[in-house]
């Protein structure tokens, strides 16, 4: 069974960390990844306006090809493992560091007797 899949014209915008001498010099190039990844799609191609830095650059046909369920699901759940372990990992270090403070405030006391 094929991926699901879904087609849409939405306008192209492109932000102000990019001119557009950058985007005419990437396409110029040959470089087609670079020339998307400085692009946003956003809104439908009627849309005369994004935001506060972004200028509209045209439309685009957007084909999305979307990844069986079940890896999508063990995907978000590989994503919210590596946050909790990260999670994990900063409340460790943490709580690492407040028995620090605790041991430094009980050694003031230790009268050594």
């Amino acid at each position: 069974m094929s991926a699901p899949a879904i087609t849409a014209t939405c306008a192209v915008w492109l932000c102000d960390v990019y001119t557009p001498h950058d985007l005419m010099a990437a396409l110029a190039a040959g470089k087609a990844g670079r020339v998307v990844e400085m692009l946003s799609f956003h809104g439908s191609p009627d849309k005369q306006e994004f935001g506060d830095g972004y200028v509209r650059m045209g439309d685009a046909d957007i084909t999305i090809r979307l990844l069986p369920q079940d890896e999508q699901v063990r995907m978000a759940v590989q994503s919210l493992q590596r946050q909790l372990e990260a999670e994990r990992a900063r409340f460790h270090e943490r709580q690492q560091a407040l028995l620090r403070e605790i041991g430094k405030l009980q050694a003031l006391t230790f009268d050594g007797s």
